[in-house]
C-alpha cells in the first residue's frame, strides 16, 4: 500500500521520461502504454506540475480513450487539485472497465468529497457482496484507506475490522494512521518500527517512522530514522526535510541549513524550500544572505496569498534585523494587502521590531493597539510577550504573562516556559519551579526554544526539568 516514490528515481522510467519529453520538444508522436503515460503524468503531479500531467494524460486518452489508469488520475486530478466534482465525474464515466476495483473507489471518493458519506457506504458495502473472495481482504484494506484519507476515522475502522490478515503491512500501516488519528503516538511507533523490521528497505516506512518519533519528542531517534531512509534513496525529500526538521529542533542550525539547501535543489520551483534555507540563515544571523531566499519564495508563490503573507513576515524581520525599519514596516504593510495576515498581528510584528532599535515608547503603542483592538485576544498577548521576551524584556514579559494566564482556561499550554525563565531570571525561585513543571508537561517544545541557552541540543525532553532544576 505504501506508494513506491523510488519507481520515479530508476532507470526504466527514466528513460520513458525521456522518450515522452524528447518528443513533445519534437512533435513527434510516441507510443507508450496507458500505464506509462500515466506514471508520467503522476511523476509531473506529485513535482507540483499539474498542467504537464494533464497533457500526459491527454495524450494517453486520445490513443486509448477509455483507459482506467489514465482516467483515474484525470477523474482526480478534477476532484483534488481542480475541486471539480462534475469535471470528475464525466472523467468517470468515460472509464470502459466499470467492474473494476479502481473504479468502485473512485466512484465512492466522488461521493465523499461532496459530503455524501451514507451513499458512499452503501455503496462499497453493496460491492462487496458482489466481489470474489480472494479479492476481499484487498477491497476491504483500500475502502479502509480510503476513509483514511478523507479523516473518517469511525468508517475506517470499521472496514478495517473486516481484515482477517492481521500480520500483513497493508494491514499493520492502516493501523498506524488510525492509531495516528487518535494521537496515539506511542502505539504508532510501535507499528512503524514493525512495519520497518519486515520492511527494512522501504523508506517510506522510515518516514513514517521518523515523523511519528518527532511527534513524540524522540527527536534523535527521529533523525535516526530519516538517516536510514536517506541511506535506502538519498534523493528521498521526505526524509530530507524530516532530518532537517530533527536538526533544527535541537538547534543545530548548520546541519538543518544543508539538508534543507539540499531539498531546494532538488525542489528549485517549491517556495517552501526556499523559505526553509531562507528561515535557517535568518536564525543564523545572516540576515543578508536571507533577503533574495525570501524573495525568491515570494516570486515562487504567487497566487498563494496565505503563503505569501508568511513570506513577507519573514522578509519584514529579515530588514528589521538589518536596521532597515523603512523597508521592514512597507514589507508587513504588504502581507497585509495579502488579506491573509490579522492587523493585530501586524501591529506586534511592528511592536518587536521597533524594540529591536529599542524604540520602547514606539512598540508599546503598537502592543496597546494590538491588545484594546483585538479586545484582549490571549494569542496575542502571548505573541506580545514573546516579542517583549525575545528583545530583553522580562519584567514585562512576566507582567504579560501573568495578565495572560488569569484569562486562559486551565489546559492553556502556551507561554509557561517563557514565564519559567522570567521567573528565574528574577529570581522568583518557587514560581520558576511552578511555571517550569507545567512547561514540561504541557509544552516541552517551548522550553527547548526558551531555555536554548542551557539545555544540551540532544537531550530527551523528558529530562529537561529535572536538568533545568538542578542546573543553578
Amino acid at each position: 500500500m505504501a506508494y513506491n516514490d523510488n519507481y520515479f528515481d530508476s532507470k526504466p522510467f527514466k528513460d520513458i521520461l525521456k522518450r515522452y519529453e524528447s518528443s513533445v520538444l519534437t512533435g513527434d508522436s510516441i507510443y507508450l502504454e496507458p500505464d506509462e503515460f500515466t506514471h508520467i503524468a503522476e511523476y509531473y503531479q506529485e513535482n507540483g506540475n499539474t498542467e504537464k500531467a494533464k497533457e500526459a494524460i491527454d495524450q494517453a486518452l486520445r490513443l486509448f480513450p477509455g483507459a482506467l489508469a489514465p482516467l483515474l488520475l484525470r477523474s482526480r486530478i478534477a476532484l483534488i487539485t481542480e475541486q471539480d466534482i462534475e469535471k470528475a465525474k464525466e472523467y468517470a464515466a468515460c472509464i470502459d472497465d466499470k467492474s473494476d476495483l479502481d473504479y468502485y473507489y473512485l466512484y465512492a471518493e466522488i461521493m465523499l468529497a461532496d459530503n455524501q458519506i451514507e451513499k458512499a457506504d452503501e455503496y462499497l458495502e453493496s460491492k462487496y457482496a458482489d466481489i470474489d473472495e480472494e479479492d476481499k481482504e484487498d477491497y476491504v484494506l483500500d475502502v479502509a484507506n480510503l476513509y483514511a484519507d478523507y479523516g473518517y476515522a469511525n468508517e475506517m475502522e470499521k472496514w478495517l475490522e473486516r481484515s482477517e490478515d492481521r500480520n500483513s503491512t497493508d494491514y499493520l500501516e492502516l493501523k498506524a494512521r488510525m492509531v495516528l488519528s487518535e494521537e496515539d503516538f506511542e502505539e504508532a511507533e510501535r507499528i512503524y518500527q514493525e512495519l520497518t523490521e519486515k520492511e527494512p528497505f522501504s523508506s517510506y516506512y522510515w518516514n513514517q517512522l521518523a515523523t511519528t518519533q518527532f511527534m513524540r519528542g524522540n527527536i534523535s531517534d527521529s533523525i535516526q530514522s530519516s538517516e536510514f531512509a536517506i541511506a535506502i534513496n538519498p534523493n528521498d525529500t521526505d526524509a530530507i526535510v524530516n532530518k532537517a526538521n530533527g536538526l533544527f529542533s535541537i538547534h543545530n542550525l548548520e546541519g538543518a541549513l544543508e539538508y534543507y539547501q539540499r531539498y531546494a535543489r532538488l525542489h528549485p520551483q517549491d517556495p517552501m524550500g526556499e523559505m526553509f534555507v531562507g528561515t535557517i540563515l535568518l536564525n543564523l544571523g545572516r540576515s543578508e544572505e536571507t533577503i533574495p531566499h525570501f524573495r525568491k519564495a515570494i516570486e515562487l508563490a504567487e497566487g498563494d496569498d496565505a503563503r505569501q503573507a508568511d513570506m513577507y513576515k519573514q522578509l519584514a524581520f529579515t530588514y528589521s534585523n538589518l536596521n532597515e525599519m523603512d523597508k521592514a514596516l512597507a514589507t508587513i504593510d504588504k502581507a497585509l494587502e495579502k488579506d491573509e495576515l490579522d492587523a493585530n498581528e501586524a501591529m506586534v510584528i511592528k511592536g518587536y521590531m521597533e524594540l529591536q532599535r529599542q524604540n520602547v515608547k514606539q512598540a508599546v503603542k503598537f502592543f496597546t493597539a494590538a491588545i484594546t483592538n483585538s479586545k484582549e485576544n490571549p494569542e496575542i498577548v502571548f505573541r506580545i510577550a514573546v516579542s517583549v521576551f525575545e528583545n530583553g524584556y522580562q519584567v514585562l514579559c512576566y507582567r504579560l504573562l501573568s495578565h495572560l494566564f488569569a484569562m486562559v482556561p486551565d489546559d492553556w499550554e502556551d507561554g509557561y516556559a517563557y514565564m519559567a525563565y522570567c521567573c528565574k531570571s528574577l529570581g522568583k525561585q518557587d514560581e520558576y519551579e511552578l511555571y517550569l513543571k507545567i512547561a514540561c508537561d504541557r509544552n516541552p517544545y517551548e522550553v527547548s526554544i526558551a531555555f536554548e541557552d542551557i539545555l544540551p541540543e540532544d537531550l530527551d525532553e523528558k529530562k529537561y526539568y529535572n536538568y533545568l532544576i538542578e542546573k543553578k
